[in-house]
């Protein structure tokens, strides 16, 4: 455990000075020094904290990284262990967020809003979600129903000469000389 005590603070400082990549990297071998079974029971629960921590701190990392799809799937890890975990649940939805599942992040973000009502980022990306959401539905429905619309009617043309076409007398047609 001191191993893992060293490497999650080399990771806070790399992610203050900016090195999102080093800061993962560190964030990834300290969860990974963790091996929860191997560890004797009365250490399990403080090293599964440590673990998540680890977790989410990647996660936020490859939110900078701009990495969304890895930063989803570190918060799924936390999730499983810990459904309701506000920060799990706002970085999965603001990941979500950037790969355009708006709805999908709309429940992580209630549920992150109703574990941390007070946070004002939940609130506002929430806020942000709602929003594209609302424009997402609008978009669909102005689709659907251009989708569905009656089709504009289509005028017959006449024919450049008045209609003379085919009659006796005319310029052409089959019924001439």
């Amino acid at each position: 455990m001191l191993f893992v005590r060293h490497l999650q603070p080399a990771g806070a400082s790399f992610y203050a000075e900016g090195e999102w990549i080093e800061a993962d990297e560190a964030y990834g071998e300290a969860a990974t020094a963790l091996q929860v079974n191997d560890l004797q029971v009365a250490l399990r629960r403080p090293a599964l904290d440590l673990i998540i921590a680890c977790w989410l701190n990647q996660a936020q990392c490859q939110l900078q990284l701009r990495a969304w799809a890895k930063a989803e799937k570190l918060c799924d890890g936390v999730l499983q262990r810990e459904p309701r975990h506000a920060k799990a649940l706002y970085r999965r939805g603001a990941a979500l967020m950037r790969q355009g599942e708006a709805r999908r992040a709309r429940a992580d973000l209630r549920a992150a809003y109703r574990a941390a009502p007070t946070d004002r980022g939940v609130r506002q990306l929430l806020d942000e979600c709602e929003r594209t959401v609302r424009k997402e539905a609008q978009q669909e429905r102005a689709y659907t129903s251009r989708m569905f619309a009656a089709p504009p009617e289509t005028a017959i043309a006449e024919p450049p000469d008045g209609g003379a076409r085919g009659e006796a007398g005319g310029a052409g047609g089959l019924g001439g000389a």
